[in-house]
């Protein structure tokens, strides 16, 4: 066979011009400095970077970007970088001919000042904050994980947001609405002008009306859905963000270490098995004094025993209780939140005639309050009790965690705690005070006293209603 080479053959051998060939063979020189390397389609392979650190293959004929235009390219990504907190490079579109704009970014656990927590009443509730950037808004949310009727009945807010504008600046008005689903809540509207970029504008605190009849209905908690839009002036859609939140049970009490008053929820005076109670405690106090009035502290008369007339109508309500209604105690039902319990709420509690210690303080508590006196409500780890006051003041604030001021009153005989389980256990009225005195003595095992009068004053109202199946709307 001849050893002339075909014509596509040639140079195949030596490794000169084809770039795939072997380093090493007979016919290479090694020492000849080689050519720049060729791809595939014979391009030579360049290292040089372009302004904007890329490395650039730029086609056979084809011409950079004017330098004007790729140093405002370079600007733009700059902005978006700034105002996003985004990276270069996360749009496929060719950056010279694409319009300016960057990608949703979501930022979680952002710090809320101690004071817009101070002011929206979530010391202790655990609030999320987020932020969402797009190419034309940064929307700052921030919003409660667990939602409870009774939150809204204190006038707790459950979202609060902020908003900033980017570049370029929206030319319209934003139409911001927000609801709670699926029908857990109307839904919340609110129209703003567009902020300036880089502006950051509170829009305030969202006032979401709940419908107590939807949520009465829950036995245990649900997921519900958080959802805020922003559009145009033409309904066009242009922010959207959903949050799942956890929505509790309608007699759920939250125990939070930040607002324990949050408790004076669940005391009822308006209920009507309270009225019940105090039309047989009227013949009671009637029948150990001159008078059936429940008039709390008008009256200055002082019994024979030398107890005031607060004091008897405690003492009447306690025995009327313990007496008439032979109310026994129960543990408390099934809850599969971290804190807090489910509630026995007045209604259900005559009907079924047991309560857990808590139910029975939250009972008297409102039966006290609704005879015109000032109830206490006393908590400890594992337990609960009521008391009053033999006159008209009250704690230093809502809820006392220093047991000076407590301790003060219970001593000079102003307090008067009342031991409430005592009235499922034959219990006296003056051995159930002895017995919730030796516990206030104790000190360490009490953790927090609330003081309804403040709670009150405080905008901590009562839930609007009775009981879970037939709460007023």
């Amino acid at each position: 066979m001849s050893d002339q080479k075909r014509p596509d053959e040639l140079g195949k051998s030596d490794g000169i011009d084809d770039p795939d060939a072997p380093t090493r063979g007979p016919t290479h020189d090694r020492g000849r400095p080689q050519p720049p390397a060729k791809d595939p389609l014979g391009r030579i392979r360049s290292k040089r970077s372009d302004p904007l650190g890329r490395h650039a293959t730029p086609k056979s004929g084809a011409s950079l970007l004017p330098t004007a235009e790729r140093m405002l390219q370079a600007a733009r990504e700059r902005v978006a970088r700034l105002t996003h907190k985004m990276g270069p490079e996360q749009s496929t579109e060719d950056p010279a001919t694409a319009p300016f704009s960057a990608p949703p970014e979501t930022t979680d656990n952002l710090r809320m000042s101690s004071a817009r927590v101070q002011e929206l009443g979530w010391v202790g509730l655990e609030p999320v904050s987020k932020r969402q950037a797009t190419s034309t808004l940064v929307v700052h949310m921030y919003y409660l994980p667990k939602v409870s009727y009774c939150l809204r009945i204190a006038g707790r807010h459950l979202v609060d947001i902020d908003i900033a504008g980017t570049y370029p600046k929206l030319n319209h008005d934003l139409h911001i609405s927000v609801q709670l689903t699926p029908d857990f809540s109307a839904v919340w509207h609110s129209t703003v002008p567009a902020p300036e970029p880089g502006i950051e504008v509170h829009i305030g605190p969202v006032q979401l009306t709940l419908y107590p009849d939807r949520l009465r209905q829950l036995r245990e908690a649900q997921p519900g859905a958080l959802k805020i839009q922003i559009a145009d002036p033409g309904g066009k859609v242009i922010f959207s963000i959903e949050e799942t939140v956890r929505v509790v049970a309608f007699n759920e009490w939250i125990a939070v270490s930040g607002r324990p008053d949050l408790l004076a929820t669940f005391v009822l005076p308006n209920d009507p098995a309270i009225s019940e109670v105090l039309a047989r405690a009227r013949m009671r106090l009637k029948a150990a004094s001159s008078s059936d009035a429940l008039n709390g502290y008008q009256s200055s008369q002082v019994g024979s025993d030398g107890k005031p007339r607060a004091y008897q109508i405690a003492e009447a309500i306690y025995e009327t209780l313990r007496d008439d209604f032979a109310l026994g105690y129960i543990n408390p039902p099934p809850s599969f939140e971290r804190t807090g319990q489910k509630v026995v709420l007045p209604r259900e509690l005559l009907q079924t005639r047991m309560g857990t210690c808590l139910d029975l303080a939250l009972f008297y508590a409102a039966c006290l309050e609704r005879a015109g006196l000032h109830p206490v409500l006393f908590i400890m780890q594992g337990h609960a009790f009521a008391g009053l006051f033999g006159e008209p003041i009250t704690l230093p604030e809502a809820f006392a965690h220093s047991w000076l001021a407590v301790n003060r009153h219970a001593t000079e005989g102003a307090l008067l705690p009342v031991e409430t389980t005592g009235m499922t256990r034959a219990m006296s009225f003056d051995e159930a005070v002895g017995t919730a005195r030796n516990t206030l003595q104790a000190g360490s095992t009490v953790e927090i006293a609330v003081d309804l009068a403040l709670a009150r004053m405080d905008g901590v109202l009562p839930l609007d209603g009775g009981s879970a199946e037939g709460v007023v709307p």
